[in-house]
């Protein structure tokens, strides 16, 4: 179990996207059973990561972690949609769930009507949900210690995003988990904790700034 935390700091107005690859492991052998045929991984090496992404390597996945933090001045910030630092949570809490338009993100709206949330347990055990929306703030069922992401599940008609601001505040502590920014329809954070039972490997990085800015990045 580990924590992947990214700060910048600098000049005001960046636009920062992290591209952040993962490859769980959840143990290491010759070959893999898939359904009734054995991939040699071997043979395999130039479809390994497009397997892994399809589910066809038992225990293992693949997930891109992307975040962005457009207004940081000379304080240090995390990248972050939502901006500033995030408050880690001691211990699990419910999280709140709203959107800042209440008309067109409710179940009955014509944008998100539901939110899938992927995070960790006081054990730190992957769990997720899916949550309707409201015109008022509807809590999860389950409580979390950290929060991996957030996503749009389900939209009305003629919509693909989010009409507003997601929130996902946890309760009763009452800071901002995470959030989906407008017409994102995922959350845009580079906050991910790896699950208890995992391994980590980082395939890729990727970082990007305004033109003519200097940053400092620290993990």
């Amino acid at each position: 179990m580990g924590e992947w935390r990214l700060f910048r700091m600098e000049s005001p107005k960046i636009y920062f996207i992290f591209l952040f690859s993962v490859l769980f492991l959840g143990f290491i052998v010759s070959a893999q059973v898939v359904q009734t045929q054995v991939i040699e991984l071997t043979e395999k090496v130039r479809d390994y990561f497009i397997e892994a992404t399809k589910g066809n390597l038992v225990g293992q996945e693949g997930l891109n972690q992307f975040g962005i933090n457009v207004d940081v001045g000379t304080v240090e910030e995390d990248i972050q949609s939502q901006g500033g630092k995030l408050i880690f949570l001691q211990s699990a809490e419910f999280i709140s769930i709203i959107s800042s338009d209440t008309t067109n993100d409710i179940l009955s709206g014509a944008n998100a009507t539901s939110i899938l949330i992927v995070g960790l347990d006081e054990n730190f055990t992957e769990i997720s949900e899916i949550v309707n929306l409201s015109a008022t703030s509807t809590n999860t069922t389950n409580q979390y210690i950290r929060i991996n992401r957030m996503s749009v599940n389900e939209v009305g008609n003629y919509s693909v995003s989010n009409a507003g601001i997601i929130t996902g505040t946890a309760q009763p502590s009452g800071t901002v988990q995470i959030e989906i920014p407008i017409g994102q329809a995922l959350s845009k954070t580079t906050h991910y904790t790896v699950p208890a039972g995992k391994n980590l490997i980082v395939t890729a990085f990727r970082v990007t700034v305004d033109t003519g800015k200097v940053i400092d990045i620290s993990f």
